[in-house]
């Protein structure tokens, strides 16, 4: 039987929405700030969708190391999913008089 180290053995522990490259809450909150300001320059859908998904990851169990992590994920989710489905309404509506100019 083979063991697996430490590590990897961590590792296969983590949920699906934590993210290994930032193993914090404050590295988490760090990258989605800067995405943010990225955002305010520059919008664009891949960085809406980038700062949904950091948002996101704040949902990991392994965040829940300060009490409000839950409560304040949820809201940067919340208006970050509000900015994707935006987008994702403009582009089905260009799509759509694309189609009707045809």
């Amino acid at each position: 039987m083979k063991m697996q180290s430490l590590t990897e053995q961590k590792a296969t522990e983590y949920s699906a929405l934590y993210d290994s490259d930032l193993p914090t809450v404050k590295d988490v909150l760090i990258a989605l700030s800067g995405t943010a300001t990225q955002y305010a320059v520059k919008p664009s859908k891949d960085l809406a969708e980038l700062a949904l998904r950091l948002a996101n990851s704040l949902k990991a169990p392994e965040y829940n190391e300060i009490a409000y992590t839950e409560k304040l994920a949820n809201q940067l989710s919340q208006q970050w999913a509000r900015v994707v489905d935006e987008y994702r309404y403009l582009e089905i509506s260009i799509l759509a008089q694309n189609t009707s100019i045809q």
